[in-house]
C-alpha cells in the first residue's frame, strides 16, 4: 500500500512539474501585466533598457531596429527550466510587446 502511495504522489509530482514548466506557452504578445502575472506570477528579475543608436549583441537584436530610439524597455526575466523567458515591455505600456526564450547559461558581450 505505501509503494502504491509513493508511486501515485511521484506521478502527480512530475505532472504538475509538467504543467509548470508549460505555463509559459500561455503567454501571448498583447497580453496584460496583470494576466501575465496570473498566468506566471512575479517575475524572477526585472531588467531596463533604453534604445540607442548603437548596435547591440544580445536577444534583443531580433527587433531592435524595429523599435524608435528612445524607447525604454522594461523585461521581465522567468527561469523555466534550462532557459529564460524574456518579456518586453514598451514605454511603460500595459501590453507585452516582445516574447523570447533564450538559453539560460548564453553571455552576450559588447565590443567597445
Amino acid at each position: 500500500m505505501k509503494r502504491k502511495i509513493i508511486i501515485i504522489s511521484m506521478f502527480f509530482f512530475f505532472f504538475s512539474c509538467k504543467e509548470e514548466a508549460k505555463k509559459h506557452e500561455k503567454i501571448e504578445v498583447g497580453q496584460t501585466r496583470d494576466k501575465i502575472k496570473t498566468i506566471l506570477s512575479e517575475p524572477d528579475e526585472i531588467q531596463r533598457i533604453e534604445k540607442t543608436t548603437e548596435a547591440i549583441f544580445g536577444p534583443e537584436e531580433i527587433f531592435w531596429d524595429k523599435i524608435n530610439t528612445g524607447t525604454n524597455l522594461e523585461v521581465w526575466i522567468y527561469q523555466i527550466e534550462d532557459s529564460l523567458l524574456r518579456l518586453y515591455f514598451k514605454n511603460n505600456e500595459d501590453s507585452l510587446s516582445y516574447k523570447l526564450i533564450t538559453p539560460k547559461d548564453v553571455v552576450y558581450e559588447t565590443t567597445k
